[in-house]
């Protein structure tokens, strides 16, 4: 079972999307939660700037004892409460601990917000790379809202954490499933910095959840439905022709087929650098 934790409101909102999904168990911190500690609900102290969050950040030990050996923190880099990361990690920097970091639109950010975020974005990054974290996710709700299209205000995080959630989970499962056909090769060790994306066999086109700087490895997973495995003979053809056209100077290319019971085909990807990124 994977271990989430949602920090802030955007990583509890997240986690309880998980939470649909049997192999997840979520932890949630925040200010203003409702619940118990054994049902993983820990609710902070409201205070009134990001400095306090961080140096008033009160021991969650027992409250995590549960999450191990590996585990996600799921945060925004604009909220408050985001502060108290760095001190709620160092509680359980024995573990392996991987984090995704959702970052906001700017043109919707105050001067002090953005530059919290920004200041957020390049810690977290620069502590992967020096291996303290195991990895670190980059996802812009920009990007995703671009993918989606047009989305109403009721319903525009909602949407966007579902087809997040929706993407992490499948890759989980084809990572934990036999494929039909794979040539995916090692992941370097300072290959720390990602995001997901999503594509398809006819468009040759990643949709990435961030847009990542420096692209190192792309990895795909290439989801078909079972009976046109077994029955249609242009596969072959379709899929050596996607992975030629996804092929790039100094990006290495790998992959998986999947069989499926869905009755629409699909790709999900991963692209991975080592290079610290830019806020956008």
């Amino acid at each position: 079972m994977d271990k989430v934790i949602g920090l802030g409101a955007a990583g509890v909102n997240i986690v309880n999307t998980f939470k649909q999904y049997p192999q997840y168990k979520g932890y949630c911190i925040d200010v203003g939660l409702q619940g118990l500690k054994k049902d993983g609900i820990y609710a902070l102290e409201k205070q009134n700037s990001p400095e306090e969050y961080e140096d008033n950040c009160p021991s969650v030990k027992n409250f995590l004892k549960s999450a191990t050996p590996n585990l996600m923190m799921i945060l925004s880099n604009t909220g408050h409460v985001s502060a108290a990361s760095l001190p709620i990690l160092e509680q359980v920097k024995e573990r392996d601990i991987s984090i995704m970091l959702i970052t906001a639109d700017e043109r919707r950010q105050s001067d002090y917000t953005r530059l919290i975020g920004r200041s957020t974005f390049g810690i977290l990054q620069e502590y992967a790379r020096s291996g303290l974290f195991k990895d670190i996710c980059l996802i812009s709700n920009k990007s995703m809202e671009s993918i989606i299209g047009d989305l109403p205000v009721i319903g525009y995080y909602e949407a966007l954490n579902d087809m997040l959630v929706n993407t992490v989970h499948m890759i989980n499962v084809f990572d934990h499933s036999e494929p039909v056909l794979s040539d995916f090769s090692e992941l370097p060790e300072n290959y720390r910095i990602s995001t997901y994306g999503i594509t398809d066999l006819e468009e040759k086109e990643e949709k990435l959840f961030f847009p990542l700087d420096g692209i190192r490895q792309m990895r795909y997973y290439i989801a078909i439905n079972r009976q046109q495995l077994e029955n249609d003979g242009t596969l072959n053809k379709k899929i050596k022709e996607f992975l030629e056209n996804s092929r790039q100077e100094n990006i290495d290319v790998s992959y998986g087929v999947y069989a499926t019971n869905y009755d629409k085909n699909f790709v999900y990807c991963k692209a991975y650098t080592n290079i610290t990124q830019e806020s956008k």
